[in-house]
């Protein structure tokens, strides 16, 4: 028998820490390519991206809804994800919904995080996805 065999919890413990480590090291490259951080020094890139935590959701998962407040600013690493807003017609009759898809390399309610404000909208995942959170 394998030593793999025998201790199997500590075998996916030692994968976890890979895949996260993996995960980590993914999402600082794709921050640091990035449009928004592109001028940003080395030092100024390396706080920001101790800021980001790579997490994993699933599709159909809801990672907020609106009214909550935006205490996570969301990097769409790799799949999508799906956001929706009510907007409010000229009457009840004309309110519509508007749903907008966000590709890896977008930020979702950035205004809301920035600004400390409550999200105006719902985000689901669209597609199986590691997602960044910055905290």
């Amino acid at each position: 028998m394998s030593v793999a065999q025998r201790f199997p919890e500590q075998r996916m413990a030692l994968e976890s820490l890979a895949h996260a480590r993996i995960a980590r090291d993914l999402l600082r490259k794709q921050l640091a390519d990035h449009e928004l951080f592109k001028d940003c020094d080395p030092a100024m890139m390396k706080a920001i991206s101790t800021r980001f935590e790579p997490y994993e959701f699933y599709g159909g998962e809801t990672l907020y809804v609106e009214g909550e407040l935006a205490d996570a600013l969301l990097f769409v690493g790799m799949g999508q994800l799906q956001l929706t807003e009510k907007v409010a017609g000229a009457t009840k009759k004309h309110d519509r919904v508007v749903n907008r898809i966000l590709e890896a390399g977008e930020f979702a309610d950035a205004v809301p995080f920035m600004m400390e404000k409550k999200r105006y909208d719902v985000c689901k995942v669209a597609l199986c996805t590691p997602t960044p959170l910055m905290n």
